[in-house]
């Protein structure tokens, strides 16, 4: 088996949605190398890589483990994935629903706070794991500042990639779309003769021009709001699947083969090794 047959079959990733730590890591194994190791032999450095059965699941992208967490230890709270500010990333969802009611520009702006925070999970993200894979001891052959740099930047190009897909792009142009679905199909199925309009407008004492375009400014708007919940889960897990059969193996085989993590004892090569023989 290929090292990037083994990476692909064996990616899993949680955020979120994906683990805050970088998926280089295989929680479960000690990192064993030729040299004496002090730091890593301390704590756990791998985070466990599941069976086929479990890759159908992710969990919860707000989760983040520490790759240098003592096994069962309950991960570090993190406020850009456990608390408020991670609805920063369904801004523009929300924009997209309240289109019609917004100033000019304002889905625009949207956008602009949920890239903001992308940004800024990433960067939270990149530094992280920079810090924690810094547990990495020294190899003969391999430079490890290397490695542990492209560790980093790996963890730093999956966040940004799959947060842009997955809590932007995607689910804004679905939102975009059921809004834009439901204000084109009202304005052919609603207008003043309609007996529903005219009892609305009775019952709130408006007339039947302003009680249209109020019902076809409002309903798109609650359709889009009750859509969100739906297609976050799907999308996700989408995005993990195409993530995982396209830069994940090719990052992994990169980080395997050139940066020496399979020297010195990346969960994901030992792994792979295990499966070649």
């Amino acid at each position: 088996m290929s090292l990037q047959q083994c990476a692909a079959a064996r990616a899993e990733y949680s955020h979120a949605h994906a683990h805050a730590v970088g998926p280089l890591f295989a929680r479960g194994a000690r990192a064993t190398t030729t040299t004496t190791t002090t730091r890593v032999s301390k704590k756990e450095l791998f985070e466990t890589i599941g069976t086929p059965a479990d890759r159908t699941s992710f969990e919860p992208f707000a989760e983040f483990k520490s790759i240098l967490g003592d096994e069962g230890e309950e991960p570090p709270y993190d406020p850009l994935r456990d608390g408020p500010l991670r609805y920063l990333g369904y801004s523009n969802e929300v924009g997209e629903a309240f289109s019609a009611w917004l100033f000019p520009g304002g889905v625009t702006l949207s956008y602009a706070v949920a890239i903001s925070y992308v940004v800024f999970d990433t960067v939270d993200k990149y530094r992280k794991t920079l810090e924690e894979a810094q547990a990495i001891d020294d190899v003969p052959g391999v430079d490890r500042d290397r490695l542990i740099s492209t560790i980093a930047l790996e963890r730093g190009f999956d966040t940004i990639v799959w947060q842009l897909l997955a809590s932007v792009a995607l689910p804004g142009y679905t939102i975009h779309t059921v809004v834009a679905a439901s204000s084109w199909a009202l304005q052919q199925a609603v207008d003043e003769q309609n007996p529903l309009v005219q009892t609305f407008a009775q019952t709130t004492s408006m007339d039947t021009g302003t009680a249209v375009a109020l019902v076809e400014k409002s309903l798109p708007t609650f359709i889009g709001l009750c859509v969100i919940p739906f297609i976050v889960h799907p999308l996700d897990a989408f995005v993990h699947y195409v993530l995982n059969v396209t830069t994940r193996p090719l990052i992994r085989a990169h980080v395997c083969d050139s940066c020496g993590g399979r020297e010195s004892g990346l969960g994901v090569c030992e792994e792979c090794k295990m499966d070649d023989r």
